[in-house]
Parts: structure tokens; sequence; C-alpha cells
């Protein structure tokens, strides 16, 4: 079991898979918060 536990983790992630995987964490945590609270999950509100 062990082997294969590491063989796993050998495996590339693509980075789109990661920040879409983030993006939507970020985006469920947002709507448990009000308004003004929010994260920026979008790249147009960044100065």
């Amino acid at each position: 079991m062990n082997a294969v536990q590491g063989e796993w983790r050998k495996i590339p992630v693509p980075e789109y898979l990661i920040f879409s995987n983030l993006k939507s964490i970020i985006t469920d945590f947002n709507s448990t918060l009000p308004t003004e609270y929010h994260l920026i999950t979008d790249e147009r509100w960044i100065y």
C-alpha cells in the first residue's frame, strides 16, 4: 500500500487544475462571508 501511495504523489498535476480547485475553494469560502470581506478571485479587481 505504501508503494502505491508514493507513486501517485510523483504524478505531476497541471497548474490550471491546481488554480481551478483553489478558486473553487475560495468561491465557496466567500459565499459564507459578507460581501465586504470576500477574497479577491478576479484579476479585474487587483490594482
